[in-house]
């Protein structure tokens, strides 16, 4: 039936991937609770049901199945994908579904992507018209030390989401001067923070990015509140299918387009 998940502190470390279900949101003292994953593991750290097969076949019918991803998420938790001990490039926490919560949260360590939320197809707002009417709760994010892109936001499209924070993207062992490329975006660079659908962001401080974009929007409609962006290879990238707004701006780009 769902509900909340309170957690003791500690640091609880799994050699599986967890995979959080539909109507649960879990929820810790912030800074108390840390889900690891062990050494040698060589998985993904959170991902939601049938993430990849949502994600492949472009379905949107998540309220048709409880088992399947609807108002569920995290608050207060810290996400260590503990990448010095694991080899393969894959991904820190993979969220699919409407109305997701996460909030009060720090990401970080992943060999690969930090954080990727999204839902596919037709009727892929974060707002649910044929139910309670209300968005999720995403912010207050932290994603950091992750060798690929920091976050990948590909919905819920016109998803709410508050403060955001990505530092030290990219391989940092990387000491070329040419941008790191994407396994997830081939061919292209790495992103502190790349958007793919629709988005609210209250505000973001993007940093350290190296080699690669610090804030990259492809299309959608953007409204951002104050983005602050320092260091990278070419810091805010707006492609030319984005609409929308930019309240405050301050960076040191290499590079702005819109």
């Amino acid at each position: 039936g769902g509900g909340e998940l309170f957690w003791d502190a500690g640091t609880y470390e799994t050699t599986e991937t967890i995979i959080p279900r539909a109507l649960v949101v879990n929820k810790a003292v912030f800074g108390t609770v840390t889900l690891k994953l062990a050494n040698s593991a060589n998985v993904g750290l959170v991902e939601s049901y049938l993430f990849d097969t949502l994600y492949a076949t472009n379905a949107y019918q998540v309220s048709d199945n409880p088992d399947m991803t609807l108002d569920y998420g995290f608050k207060g938790f810290i996400f260590d994908a503990n990448k010095a001990n694991n080899n393969t490039r894959t991904y820190a926490v993979k969220m699919y579904g409407r109305r997701l919560t996460l909030s009060n949260c720090i990401i970080a360590n992943s060999k690969g992507v930090g954080l990727w939320t999204a839902l596919k197809g037709n009727h892929s707002g974060g707002y649910d018209y044929t139910k309670t009417k209300v968005p999720g709760n995403m912010g207050e994010i932290a994603v950091i030390d992750c060798e690929e892109e920091g976050f990948i936001f590909e919905g819920p499209s016109d998803q709410q989401v508050g403060h955001v924070i990505t530092n030290v993207i990219g391989d940092q062992s990387n000491n070329g001067t040419t941008p790191q490329t994407s396994t997830h975006f081939s061919g292209q660079e790495v992103s502190g923070l790349r958007v793919e659908a629709s988005m609210n962001l209250s505000s973001g401080n993007f940093n350290g990015t190296r080699f690669g974009r610090n804030l990259y929007a492809s299309s959608g409609r953007l409204t951002f509140g104050n983005i602050i962006t320092a260091g990278g290879w070419g810091n805010v990238w707006f492609g030319s299918g984005c609409e929308g707004t930019v309240d405050s701006l301050l960076t040191q780009a290499n590079s702005i387009g819109w």
